[in-house]
């Protein structure tokens, strides 16, 4: 089984590097019952501090993008299509 998680950024470093800790433990979690979980991160060049966080928990996910963007709708809208696109090629 394998899951997808998009997760849109935006200068939220309040919140970000625990969402991050968040994330890791899930992933880590689902391993150990053979369900995988892929972490695909959409930033929208946010602050050095957000930058930061996303450099220390690098490893946890499996796609980074930094770029702009047109707002959160339209990271989740890459998202989805990057992570179907890996569902048609392992098909």
């Amino acid at each position: 089984m394998k899951f997808s998680i998009i997760i849109p950024s935006y200068n939220q470093d309040r919140y970000i590097a625990r969402t991050f800790e968040n994330i890791k433990e899930l992933k880590e979690r689902a391993l150990k019952e053979n369900i995988l979980i892929e972490v695909l991160l959409f930033d929208n060049c946010s602050n050095e501090m957000v930058q930061n966080s996303i450099k220390k928990y690098e490893s946890v996910f499996d796609y980074i993008e930094i770029k702009k963007d047109d707002g959160q709708y339209d990271a989740i809208n890459r998202g989805i299509a990057k992570s179907y696109r890996k569902l048609l090629v392992m098909a």
